[in-house]
């Protein structure tokens, strides 16, 4: 059970916003003057804050960058089972150390989370459908059935295998699975 302090926000009070870059004058600004010919026109050196060590930097926004390669093999590791964590010791280990990976192991679970949202946007009804109309013709035992709405898309299904039978003869209960 949580304390109250936690469960009641009134005493809350949210954190002021980062002053840290605000109002910074360092910049370098880089014009063309002849084709194919680039100078230093400005360049402002004082900051008017710390800046970030080089064992932070990996943390900044502009710093975490996937390449291509980076991104196939956590694809490949995240569809083998692999924990993010894991995922990100074997890049840190690649790259290495962890000081050199220009990600965290939370951008990992982000980037491989929004990868599974796009392929379930993809028809994740009609694939669920076609797996449960395969296991129909395959599996004497499957039986499945499914409820759409209104418009057409899938609002409930149900689905009983071997496995699923023979739990229920074991426990006597079914799990429900609602919205």
């Amino acid at each position: 059970m949580r304390a109250n302090k936690y469960v009641k926000g009134e005493d809350r009070v949210a954190a002021a916003p980062d002053e840290v870059g605000k109002g910074c004058k360092a910049m370098i600004l880089v014009s063309e003057k002849e084709e194919g010919k680039w100078i230093v026109s400005l360049f402002h050196v004082e900051h008017n804050h710390a800046l970030a060590s080089p064992m932070s930097t990996r943390f900044i926004r502009s710093h975490r960058k996937k390449t291509k390669v980076q991104k196939d093999l956590v694809d490949v590791l995240d569809d083998s089972g692999i924990r993010p964590s894991k995922i990100s010791s074997i890049l840190s280990h690649e790259s290495g150390g962890l000081g050199n990976l220009n990600m965290t192991e939370h951008d990992i679970f982000n980037y491989s989370s929004r990868k599974r949202k796009k392929q379930l946007e993809k028809g994740d009804a009609q694939i669920m459908l076609d797996y449960f109309r395969v296991a129909d013709q395959r599996i004497h035992v499957f039986f499945y059935t499914i409820q759409t709405d209104i418009d057409g898309c899938l609002a409930n299904c149900f689905w009983a295998d071997a496995r699923s039978r023979m739990a229920y003869k074991h426990f006597g209960d079914v799990d429900l699975c609602q919205e």
